[in-house]
């Protein structure tokens, strides 16, 4: 079965990679286009007629000219000379020679006779200004990199990010010719006018020219040379009810998300969701991140609803990225949001109903109630639940083990404890969890907007509420966010923008997590037949409790569903950013912009904990003291009231020198240089309160100094701890600045040969006064070639083949690292006064550093209707940050330093194309890959015990290897006493793992990754799917340690195939219970051999049908006379299926890959959605 799985799975991955490239491009073969009028064809017309030459220019180019006799002489003699011509060349031809005048659409021409105009003394020369649009749907949207060109001239402009062009005419009357990729070229004649407004209709069967946001500027693709992937809006408004992160999965490829963990060896808990972009530069993985960026500006609060969002770009290279500098590496994600544009008042309102599917606990892979019971009886039978260490003592014991130790005290006969242990083995406490812990997540959210302008301004007003209950009881939040856009032309040459967003968040967290639920006996139920609490004592001995309940102790147990109920753990964050801008247009292409920016956003938290929950009536009964025998609690009773305020600040001011031109027609011209200053504050502050009565807002105070002396002494004689209430009384205060100083050049020669570069310096106050480690200088350079417009270039099918490459250094800003010596001061209790504490300091540290050399090919077929997008990289990263560990006689343990080189290189690819598009009926699809490898070129820090702490993940960079490896013991199987084996120095066996026995068994992050879309239309539906794919990647499965004194409230369900007697040994690989606890049987590395060996690894390769969208439109004929200008419902799925490589149907997303620990698998989710635009 595991045979056909792997070849299931090479059949899958071969299919993916190679089948559907050849499908794409045989499907553009097969699709009729008009290519013969791109051909290049032998002409021959000699003194002809122009009605006889249009006939024969028909034939030849397969169109067809319309024109009259009182249009055009009919009867006129021309002459083309003789020679291989594509159809545009012999229009021009015409135009400049016989003063014809074209105008296409699609296979069909008309003919006119162009106006006698007459040439423009020097000096004379008519400036024309105006606006270009482009149709997108029922919008008009405007983008820089529209072409305007002189007919019969060389006089062109290009628009502006506003659409906007300046042109100079050299004849009277003049004549336009007006071009955007993808987009039907216009012919305007300007006659006496001096403005012209202008939109193009997007070209049937063709995909237009894509627009990349840098943050700093906008530019047209075909002017960069840089690695950079967009999404447009129409993608995003498709999938607006998609998060970030869902928008962003599977569509850019190189971009990778992986849920990440915390901790080490099993002390690992799941946390939030990675997110890298080619590997990511640093070693730790928490500055792995790429930067993220929101209408220029990094901020505090990003865009909570995805229809407020108008394009997200991806800057991967050192070309594309290396403008943001120190934080560049790890490359930038930059969003812009939706702008008002110039018309009537437009309003949309969009609404999304979420229903998340209850998670399935029995997913969590837990031994059953029986098989717990027969386990422990087991480790009884064996001698390692000993009735002494659980007799007068606060050690806690399972149900379980009670029956045990009944049954060792003789209070109840074997066959007593035969029939109460089947009892329990039966039960379950399944369906409570699921009924009264889980519940169906339910979640809606509302968007508003207003957009529209007249001359001279522009405006959005919008307006978003989400509500969200999760799947977890007492789990919700709200947010609301308002947001105001506004674009003022104060005269022709000087523009103000101002923006306002405010952003109000409202969470409540639920007391029960997923690792709460996995610890919970299979056995323990949360309430009995009459509703009442049943509680578990895992955690402390029952019968203890009930004596100390007699003493006025409160109840040691704990029961999930009761703290569940009396939680009240509430955040609040309130955020507000305003954006201001200025832009004044000094000369034609120049112009001056600066922006400020104002962002604060404060989080406070405040969580009652009710008297009754566990924590309080632990705690107090933690610092109680037995006076005459009764409990004297040293803390108040009552709530215990924990509340913090965090405030973060972030000013910038940003200054930058803008100039676009385009002369003589062939040389286009961008540049830029600014300065930018930022300051990031942060503020905090914590408190705890015991006592509290939320009614009242009162609380009691605290004996700290008694409590702080120590030398109370608890029930039991044991020591009570120490109480410091610094600990949680904290303020903090931190002042980060920056200072950057760039510039960019891009010059592009014909549209063919494109060169860029790019230089900044960035400063900080982190880095202290000295020039030499202060300032980080990072440039980047860039060439491209379009292949396509050359003239020995005769491929018809081929619109733009264009080779990039690039190279670049970029940097990797840690905010919590100095070369500089700090220090802290803390009041310690136990000294009864303030003790200074000097950090350790390297005055040589330098930032991290990353060199990349990225080399690319875009190429267009069909007009652009099918398009491919290659990129290699190699990215090198160097004087990365470690920790070194010291001789502490030098007063430190460890220091930061420059430690490390690592490398990243990989390969990604982009195919995207209309394959049909007939009639009613269209289909496009989107394949996206990328492929990364990493690997530690150099590393100085010090690793202490490889053999115990590569497999636990504890020293995880090993040089040589990959970052995110997974290493193991050579697994040997089990002795004939069940015990675990490894090979050792020798290739023998051995029960005690060495260093010979590590065997690196691959990376936990998926090296081949990407996603396919495929999106079909018909009338007024639309069906999308969505799939995702990771490939190459192994991760841990959990194994049981069956350490007989590791006794565990719920183990992993393969206890049940542990060994048992001699033979077992040929057919399982589960260790037996320890047998005994001499020095033969218990040993140190017995339970490192049985969960880190290489039996527990296992592929992570799967392929997830993501999403699937079926949406229907009404009918514009049904709208026309309303004032809806379109209605549009979707229903939606997300995680609709998956096949996995693992043979245990294991959800790779829900597993830890360096432990194996389970999470709840991802959940499906039903939305609907329903879109008006009035």
């Amino acid at each position: 079965m595991q045979l056909n799985t792997y070849r299931l799975s090479g059949r899958i991955t071969k299919w993916t990679f190679h089948v559907i490239p050849v499908l794409i491009l045989l499907c553009a073969l097969l699709v009729h286009q008009p290519v013969a009028a791109q051909e290049k064809r032998t002409v021959n017309i000699n003194n002809m007629q122009a009605e006889k030459a249009f006939h024969q220019l028909s034939s030849i180019y397969k169109v067809r000219f319309f024109y009259s006799g009182s249009t055009i002489n009919t009867s006129q003699v021309i002459s083309i000379p003789t020679g291989k011509m594509s159809l545009e060349e012999i229009l021009q031809y015409l135009a400049d020679h016989y003063q014809f005048s074209f105008k296409r659409n699609n296979n069909m021409i008309s003919v006119t006779a162009r106006k006698t105009v007459t040439p423009l003394q020097p000096g004379t020369e008519k400036v024309i200004q105006g606006r270009v649009g482009l149709f997108e749907g029922n919008d008009v949207i405007y983008v820089p990199g529209v072409t305007i060109r002189e007919a019969g001239h060389q006089s062109v402009a290009v628009t502006d990010d506003r659409g906007n062009f300046s042109i100079k005419l050299h004849t009277e009357p003049g004549t336009l010719l007006i071009s955007y990729l993808g987009y039907e070229t216009t012919e305007v004649e300007t006659g006496s006018h001096s403005q012209v407004n202008v939109t193009l209709k997007q070209a049937l069967q063709s995909i237009r020219e894509v627009v990349v946001s840098t943050g700093y500027q906008t530019m047209a693709k075909k002017n960069t040379t840089g690695a950079y992937t967009s999404i447009t809006e129409k993608e995003i408004e498709r999938r607006s009810s998609q998060s970030l992160n869902g928008v962003l999965e599977g569509a850019i490829p190189g971009l990778t998300l992986s849920p990440t963990y915390t901790g080490i060896a099993s002390n690992r808990t799941p946390g939030a969701t990675s997110i890298q972009i080619r590997g990511g530069s640093s070693l730790q993985s928490d500055r792995t991140s790429p930067l993220i960026i929101v209408d220029g500006f990094q901020v505090n609060q990003l865009p909570q609803n995805m229809n407020d969002v108008a394009s997200i770009d991806v800057l991967k290279d050192a070309a594309a990225a290396a403008i943001w500098g120190a934080a560049a590496s790890n490359g930038v994600i930059v969003i812009t949001t939706k702008r008002g544009k110039e018309g009537h008042l437009r309003v949309n309102y969009t609404a999304n109903t979420y229903f998340t599917q209850r998670p399935d606990f029995s997913k969590l892979g837990r031994a059953s109630s029986a098989d717990m019971v027969d386990y422990d009886k087991e480790l009884y039978d064996k001698g390692f639940i000993m009735p002494q260490i659980y007799t007068n003592t606060k050690s806690g014991y399972s149900p379980s083990y009670d029956l045990l130790l009944k049954l060792d005290a003789g209070t109840i006969t074997a066959a007593e404890y035969s029939r109460q242990a089947d009892s329990l083995g039966r039960m379950s406490n399944k369906d409570q969890v699921n009924d009264l812990l889980l519940q169906t997540g339910v979640r809606s959210n509302h968007y508003l907007s207003l957009a529209g302008g007249g001359k001279g301004y522009r405006f959005l007003v919008s307006g978003s509420y989400d509500y969200d209950k999760g799947t977890m009881i007492g789990s919700k939040s709200d947010n609301t966010q308002l947001n105001t856009r506004s674009d003022f032309d104060l005269s022709k040459n000087f523009q103000v923008s101002a923006d306002i967003n405010a952003a109000f968040t409202n969470n409540y967290q639920s007391a029960v997590s997923t690792y709460d639920i996995v610890e919970l006996p299979s056995y323990q139920l949360l309430t009995g037949t009459t509703g009442n609490y049943l509680y578990d004592y895992t955690d402390f001995n029952h019968a203890s409790n009930d004596d100390l309940i007699k003493k006025g102790y409160y109840n040691f147990g704990r029961n999930l569903l009761e703290d569940a109920r009396l939680a009240n753990n509430n955040a609040k964050t309130m955020a507000l950013r305003t954006k201001v801008s200025a832009n004044w247009k000094i000369a034609k292409g120049l112009s001056l912009n600066g922006t400020f920016l104002y962002d604060r956003s404060k989080t406070s938290n405040k969580n009652e904990r009710d008297s009754n929950s566990t924590y309080v009536r632990n705690t107090l009964n933690q610092y109680a003291t037995l006076v005459n025998n009764t409990a004297n609690f040293n803390l108040p009773k009552g709530d215990i009231l924990d509340q913090s305020e965090y405030t973060y600040s972030n000013w910038a001011v940003r200054t930058q020198l803008n100039y676009t031109n385009t002369f003589k027609g062939k040389h286009f011209i961008n540049i830029l240089a600014g300065i930018e200053l930022k300051k990031f504050i942060t503020e905090g502050a914590t408190a705890r309160h015991y006592g509290y009565n939320d009614q009242l807002l009162s609380w009691q105070t605290v004996d700290q100094k008694t409590l702080a002396k120590g030398g109370l002494r608890w029930w039991d004689n044991s020591s009570v701890p120490i109480f410091d209430a610094t600990s949680y009384d904290v303020f903090s205060f931190r002042d980060d600045r920056h200072a950057s100083y760039y510039g960019t050049a891009a010059y592009t020669y014909n549209e063919k040969y494109t060169f860029t570069g790019s230089y900044r310096i960035d400063q900080s106050n982190l880095f202290g006064t000295d020039p030499k480690y202060r300032s980080n200088p990072l440039w980047s350079i860039g060439g491209a070639w379009d292949i396509a417009k050359e003239d020995f270039i005769n491929i018809p099918a081929v619109s733009m083949l264009k080779l990039r490459a690039t190279v670049g250094l970029t940097g990797n800003f840690d905010k919590t690292t100095t070369p500089l010596l700090t220090a802290t001061q803390r009041y310690q209790v136990n000294l009864n006064d303030f003790a200074l504490r000097v950090s350790n300091y390297n005055p040589k540290l330098r930032w991290e550093r990353t060199r990349t050399f990225n080399v690319g090919m875009d190429l267009g077929l069909l007009r652009n209707r099918f398009q491919v997008t290659v990129d290699a990289y190699n990215k090198f990263g160097y004087d990365l940050f470690g920790t070194q560990l010291l001789d502490p006689t030098v007063g430190f343990t460890s220091m930061k330093v420059n430690a490390a080189k690592m490398r990243n290189t990989g390969v990604e690819l982009a195919l995207r194309g209309n394959i049909i598009e007939t009639g009613d009926f269209r289909w496009e699809s989107r394949l996206n890959f990328g492929y990364n490898k990493n690997k530690i070129l150099a590393n100085r820090m010090s690793e202490s015990n490889p053999t115990i702490n590569r497999v636990s993940g504890s020293s995880p960079y090993v040089e040589g290897y990959s970052r995110e490896s997974i290493w193991s013991y050579k697994w040997a199987g089990l002795d004939g006493s069940g015990n675990p084996l490894v090979y050792g120095d020798k290739g023998e066996k051995v029960k005690v793992p060495v260093l010979s026995s590590l065997e690196y068994s691959g990376v936990y992050r998926a090296p081949y990754v990407g996603g396919f879309t495929n999106i079909f239309y018909y009338h007024d539906l639309f069906l999308s799917m969505f799939a995702t794919y990771n490939f190459g990647n192994v991760m841990r499965r959990e194994m049981p340690t069956m350490n007989g004194y590791a006794g565990a409230s719920n183990l992993n369900y393969q206890i049940a195939d542990r060994w048992r007697q001699p033979g077992d040994e040929l057919k399982t690989d589960i260790p037996s219970i320890t047998q005994s606890s001499s020095a033969a049987d218990f040993y140190d590395g017995r339970d490192r051999a049985a969960i880190y060996s290489s039996n527990s690894i296992m592929p992570g390769d799967y392929i997830r049908l993501r999403e699937v969208q079926l949406g229907y439109s009404l009918p514009s004929r049904l709208i026309k006379n309303t004032v809806f200008r379109g209605v549009q419902v979707i229903a939606q799925m997300n995680n609709v299926a998956l096949w996995t490589k693992n043979k245990y149907g294991l959800d790779p997303d829900a597993v830890d890959p360096l432990t194996g620990g389970y999470s709840l698998p991802l959940p499906r989710i039903t939305t609907l959605t329903v879109r008006v635009d009035l």
